[in-house]
């Protein structure tokens, strides 16, 4: 009725790395897989991961890279897993996450995400600049990932019926057309 006797569960501990522009983040990405090479690398989008898979193989790596529908604890179970991207809808990433049973989930970012975009990317890069943030260099704080994790939930809110897209640029044309 109420729910005054349900037990939450404790959302999945994430590690916001954002950096200021996409060629920024896919180097970072390149870094971040020669320091964990056994890291599950995982994206929402089918063009999230065709881009990302053609853009390693021009860097010599092979990795695979699991669209969120392949996952299963059974591949991630003590393994540290990597998102390309944040889903907009905090409910379904949160969903997903629960399922994993990962020992650490990483999501990368670029302020020129489409999730960014949304909330002020734009105005912050044009900060981060102005106080000399290093491009190479990701940012991550609470702050950060508590404005996202608002940012989803806000969304959560105003999507009632999503429309499924195979990139986020086209999420947010289809679910949230006059942003």
């Amino acid at each position: 009725m109420f729910e005054l006797f349900s037990k939450k569960e404790k959302p999945v501990p994430v590690t916001d790395l954002i950096w200021i522009n996409d060629v920024a983040k896919k180097a970072g990405l390149v870094q971040l897989l020669k320091k964990k090479p056994g890291a599950v690398l995982c994206a929402w989008f089918d063009d999230t991961a065709t881009e990302n898979v053609t853009y390693l193989q021009s860097k010599g790596l092979e990795h695979t890279i699991h669209f969120y529908r392949q996952l299963h604890s059974r591949n991630t179970n003590g393994k540290e897993v990597i998102f390309l991207e944040h889903y907009p809808l905090y409910k379904k990433e949160q969903e997903l996450f629960l399922s994993l049973q990962a020992t650490s989930i990483t999501i990368l970012s670029s302020l020129e995400d489409p999730l960014l975009k949304q909330f002020g990317g734009d105005r912050i890069s044009n900060l981060m600049k102005a106080l000399g943030v290093d491009e190479e260099e990701p940012v991550s704080h609470k702050l950060i990932t508590s404005s996202l994790l608002k940012a989803q939930q806000k969304l959560d809110k105003e999507i009632t019926t999503e429309l499924l897209a195979s990139s986020a640029d086209e999420w947010f044309k289809k679910n949230r057309p006059l942003n």
